[in-house]
């Protein structure tokens, strides 16, 4: 039987809960939990946490025993503990997070079906959810309200780095999840291509719900896996899981544009961009990761650089010769600042231009007359 929580006792070592699915799903309530931890009476327990959220009330049933109950819960966040996954880790006596790991924050979001007054009632009882998940995040990290509040209307994806600064976690574990290398790896979304990104994260949503959210092909089969109880229960059931999805996509989009960033970042403190690429570059790794990636490849650093002054007066130098032309000043500074030989090259090798220039294709200097022109082959 599909379950979104695993249970595992150990010979030594405390016992393991592991959390990875959708909180609630597969017809397997909260409730369900709850009694098989109070069954095991451990004094500790090394909670596991791998899961994109779930249902408010279901999470917030083990989110109040925990607090309350008189064994100690140990987080570990392999991959992602977002949206009310990442509630559970409040209860936690520490939590751990894995350096290539995320912490994902929202508002209360939910799929509702009715008239106009259905929707005001729900948008009210949604604010009011948010109070209490605001009061939950502040009650761990010590942050003011306004802070907390911003972080969920800004849907933050937090780094571990992230997450320890704001004081939600307590340890950054160095050695990588094995999970999020091998099934969730965010560096390799710069390489997905933007039109893709949709269907990867539609693929991810069915794979975690095991159901197909296309109603009209699949309404008994949505019926059953959801236990609702007639078809506009599982509409708005599935209303909601799009709602997810939707924010699933812009996280994916989110994690993206921050890992380009970071490796841009990366590039030009090693030299090996200039601050005015920065931009071009962020942008050429998102939306053309390939050619980006062949691009990076030709890129060579150099022990030695010329500093801002130094890369100046040579482009200076080789403007007032006339080996370099004014409008290419900033460039060729730049140039320099990265790489001493690449920027000597460049003027080596148009000064030997310049001289050329100056000879026909006879070999004869240009005061001597010019050379005879071919036309169709004859002269």
């Amino acid at each position: 039987m599909k379950t979104w929580y695993k249970i595992e006792n150990k010979e030594s070592g405390n016992p393991i809960l592991r959390l990875y699915g959708v909180i609630g799903s597969y017809e397997i309530d909260a409730a369900r939990l709850v009694q098989a931890l109070e069954a095991m009476n451990a004094e500790d327990i090394d909670v596991h946490v791998h899961s994109p959220g779930g249902y408010i009330e279901e999470a917030w049933l083990i989110l109040n025993y925990m607090k309350n109950s008189d064994t100690k819960f140990y987080f570990y966040i392999d991959s992602v503990a977002a949206s009310c996954a990442s509630w559970l880790t409040l209860a936690g006596e520490k939590v751990y997070m894995y350096k290539n790991g995320r912490y994902f924050m929202h508002r209360a979001t939910v799929g509702i079906y009715g008239n106009s007054e259905d929707l005001r009632n729900e948008a009210d009882d949604l604010d009011k959810y948010d109070i209490d998940i605001v009061d939950m995040y502040v009650q761990k990290s010590g942050k003011d309200k306004e802070t907390v509040m911003q972080l969920m209307i800004d849907e933050s994806n937090l780094t571990p780095a992230e997450a320890l600064e704001y004081g939600f976690i307590d340890e950054i574990l160095e050695t990588e999840s094995g999970i999020l290398t091998d099934n969730f790896k965010i560096n390799n979304f710069r390489n997905i291509d933007r039109k893709n990104i949709n269907k990867m994260a539609d693929m991810f949503a069915r794979q975690t719900l095991n159901i197909n959210v296309n109603m009209e092909e699949n309404v008994d089969k949505i019926l059953k896996l959801l236990g609702a109880k007639n078809e506009e229960d599982a509409a708005a059931i599935i209303a909601n899981l799009q709602s997810e999805n939707r924010s699933m996509k812009a996280n994916i989009a989110n994690m993206q544009k921050q890992n380009a960033e970071r490796h841009v970042a990366d590039l030009i403190d090693n030299n090996l961009l200039g601050e005015n690429q920065r931009d071009w570059a962020v942008n050429a790794m998102i939306n053309d990761p390939d050619n980006f990636a062949q691009f990076e490849s030709t890129l060579e650093t150099s022990e030695e650089v010329y500093t801002a002054d130094e890369a100046e007066e040579v482009v200076n130098r080789a403007i007032a010769d006339k080996l370099i032309k004014p409008a290419q000043k900033n460039s060729m500074i730049e140039t320099g600042k990265k790489s001493k030989k690449n920027l000597d090259d460049f003027i080596a090798n148009a000064s030997k231009q310049n001289l050329n220039d100056k000879l026909d294709l006879g070999g004869r200097t240009k005061n001597q007359g010019k050379p005879k022109i071919k036309y169709a082959g004859r002269e």
